[in-house]
């Protein structure tokens, strides 16, 4: 929706407001009402998601926030340099990443849930309307399946599909039920081999940066 109704006292208060977006036309509609910044988040995100991929999405959203000088930052399933590489392409000020954060020694991610990402490929994050009626991409498991099945009812519209398995999640939570956790996760968590520091997260991402641009010859001769 529209953050008109609180932009100018945020502002006011010395506060950037950034806007996600998973439409050009959300993105349009925050762009006038004078956001800071767009985050445009394409559907191989974790976690709530769109419709739109994030290598159409974010190119064309680069090209209306031109009008207004606002910067843009690309989101959905960026977990490797070569990512960053191709925002960058597509016109991106930066990142927004999410999933790989989870895989790290400093996430309070549960253990379980940790090695479930290390362990799964991209095919694996999966879009369900299970959780909480809306579209939410998380690692495939027996709680999405049982939805799936051609008896199973029609997820019902949020909130009310969240208040209906909401103590069941918290259940399969509490007793860590591998096959049936709820891992939320973008598509590239193909890209999540091991646990590591935060730190190096930032450095390796950097260094997978550099070394994509330096293949396509962006550093000239340097």
């Amino acid at each position: 929706g529209s953050p008109a109704f609180a932009l100018e006292q945020l502002h006011s208060a010395g506060i950037k407001v950034w806007g996600l977006i998973g439409l050009a036309r959300q993105a349009a509609r925050e762009l006038e009402q004078g956001l800071d910044l767009i985050v445009a988040q394409g559907q191989d995100s974790a976690g709530h998601t769109g419709r739109m991929g994030t290598f159409s999405l974010v190119p064309e959203v680069v090209e209306l926030a031109k009008e207004y000088d606002t910067p843009v930052l690309a989101a959905g399933g960026i977990t490797h340099g070569r990512h960053i590489a191709g925002a960058l392409a597509f016109g991106a000020d930066g990142v927004w990443t999410g999933t790989i954060w989870q895989a790290t020694h400093e996430s309070d991610t549960s253990m379980k849930k940790k090695q479930r990402l290390v362990e799964a490929r991209g095919q694996d994050a999966w879009v369900s309307l299970a959780y909480d009626g809306k579209r939410v991409r998380a690692l495939r498991s027996k709680f999405q399946d049982v939805w799936d099945q051609p008896d199973a009812p029609e997820p019902l519209a949020m909130p009310l599909q969240g208040m209906l398995v909401g103590k069941i999640e918290q259940a399969i939570d509490d007793h860590e039920l591998d096959e049936w956790l709820h891992v939320t996760a973008g598509q590239g968590v193909t890209f999540i081999e091991e646990l590591k520091p935060a730190r190096q997260v930032v450095f390796d991402l950097a260094e997978q940066a550099r070394d994509a641009l330096e293949a396509l010859g962006a550093y000239g001769n340097e």
